[in-house]
């Protein structure tokens, strides 16, 4: 009987021993969980200044793609006489 009543005491013991890592290793994922959370936050706010900034700065260059376009369109127009102003002869 003294050798069940042992390990018996023993088993409680291991018992209490596993529930005490498991709370430390809860602990610890949750831990883990919340800065992994906040670094992907932070890195999700980065990209998204900087895709605002490609996108300000690609909107920029389409802008002034067309504008040079346009103004290169214009000048073919003025020497085929289609312009505004006749071609100088």
């Amino acid at each position: 009987m003294e050798r069940i009543e042992a390990h018996i005491a023993r088993r409680d013991d291991v018992i209490v021993d596993n529930k005490r890592a498991y709370d430390d290793l809860r602990f610890s994922l949750r831990q883990d969980s919340l800065r992994n959370e906040k670094v992907l936050g932070e890195i999700s706010q980065s990209m998204a200044r900087l895709t605002g900034n490609l996108d300000t700065r690609t909107d920029d260059m389409i802008a002034e793609n067309r504008a040079q376009r346009e103004a290169l369109f214009r000048m073919l127009d003025c020497l085929d006489g289609k312009g505004d102003s006749p071609p100088s002869t």
